[in-house]
C-alpha cells in the first residue's frame, strides 16, 4: 500500500505543480522571484514553493515547482518545471 500512496501522491503533485504553471500563464505578467502557496487536490491540502527565473531567451522564464503534501512539509514529493512567456 505505500507504494501505491507514493505513486498517487506523485501523480497529484504533479497536476498541482501543472495548475500552478497554468495559473502563472494566465496571470500574463509575471517577473522573476520566489512565492509559497497552498492548495487543494483530491480532497488532501498541498503546499507548493515557486521559482521563477530568466532564461536566455528574453521573453521566456524557468518556472520551477516545488510540491509538499502539507502533513509533512520536509518531505519533497515532486518538482517540476515549465516556461513561460514573459
Amino acid at each position: 500500500m505505500e507504494t501505491q500512496y507514493a505513486l498517487e501522491s506523485r501523480t497529484l503533485g504533479l497536476i498541482v505543480a501543472e495548475n500552478v504553471i497554468s495559473e502563472l500563464r494566465l496571470q500574463g505578467s509575471i517577473s522573476p522571484g520566489r512565492a509559497d502557496g497552498t492548495t487543494q487536490m483530491a480532497g488532501r491540502a498541498w503546499r507548493y514553493q515557486v521559482v521563477v527565473q530568466p532564461t536566455t531567451e528574453q521573453s521566456m522564464l524557468r518556472v520551477d515547482v516545488g510540491v509538499y503534501d502539507s502533513d509533512n512539509r520536509d518531505e519533497l514529493i515532486v518538482m517540476h518545471t515549465g516556461f513561460v512567456s514573459s
